[in-house]
Parts: structure tokens; C-alpha cells; sequence
């Protein structure tokens, strides 16, 4: 059984703002899940997994957006190692980069891989923006 890939969006805390949607990546895997992220504030932001959660299950839950079917030749500790070792920019001149911007870049990293292809990461991405922009609370 392949390994499932999902974008999840979340609304805005405490405003929902374009900007405060968060994102992460959810995995199905044949026998547990895992959710993928980088949480904080710019400068100090850090990467956080949880297993067996499942965000359908919280009411801040804008959308899942499946991205893609993985491989089972990709096993759960090699798409962990992937995605987990995603470059997270704290530095000064990051300061416009967020959760979204970490979300597309674990994806390239997957494709760079060889598990994931580009055109679902390029579909599921434009998704993920167009959900963000839906934020209520946006002026």
C-alpha cells in the first residue's frame, strides 16, 4: 500500500490572516501517521513531527490537500529523513519566510528523490496558496 502525501492548511491563530494560515505535511502510512512542520516565529522557528495525529480531527483545519501517492519503495524513515532534514531559514534576510515557503521546499526535496512528481507538487502548492488566500479575517 503506497504512502499517502497531504498538504494540511490551518486557519489563522489568533486572526486568521493570509499570513497566519499554517501549513504542514501529513503522511499516511500503512501502519501510522505522521504530521510534519516548522512552528514558532520568525528567527526562532522549529522543526516538529507528530505521529499517529490525524488533522481531519481538529476544528482549525482549513483543508488536506492530497499531493501525491508515494512509492512503497520510500519507507516511512526514508520520507521522515527527507522531509525532517528540510533547511529551516531563521536568519535575518528570511524574514518573509514562513511555514508555506517550508512546505514547498520539504516537497522539492521529495521530488529531488525521486518519490514525488513535479507537476503534483506544482498542483498541490498552487492549492495550498489559493486556500491561504482565503483567509476571513484578510483586508
Amino acid at each position: 500500500m503506497p504512502t499517502k502525501a497531504y498538504i494540511a492548511v490551518y486557519i489563522g491563530d489568533p486572526v486568521d490572516f493570509t499570513k497566519y494560515r499554517h501549513t504542514a505535511l501529513f503522511f499516511e502510512f500503512p501502519s501510522y501517521s505522521l504530521l510534519m512542520h516548522i512552528t514558532g516565529a520568525q528567527g526562532f522557528f522549529e522543526f516538529q513531527k507528530q505521529e499517529d495525529y490525524d488533522p481531519r480531527n481538529s476544528r482549525k483545519l482549513a483543508s488536506l490537500i492530497k499531493v501525491d501517492d508515494i512509492s512503497d519503495s520510500f519507507t516511512p524513515t526514508s520520507i521522515e529523513s527527507i522531509v525532517s532534514t528540510t533547511p529551516i531559514r531563521n536568519g535575518r534576510a528570511d524574514r518573509d519566510w514562513n511555514c508555506h515557503n517550508w512546505v514547498g521546499e520539504a516537497l522539492n526535496r521529495l521530488i529531488e528523490a525521486g518519490s514525488l512528481e513535479f507537476s503534483k507538487r506544482e498542483a498541490a502548492v498552487d492549492k495550498m496558496i489559493d486556500i491561504c488566500m482565503e483567509a476571513r479575517h484578510e483586508e
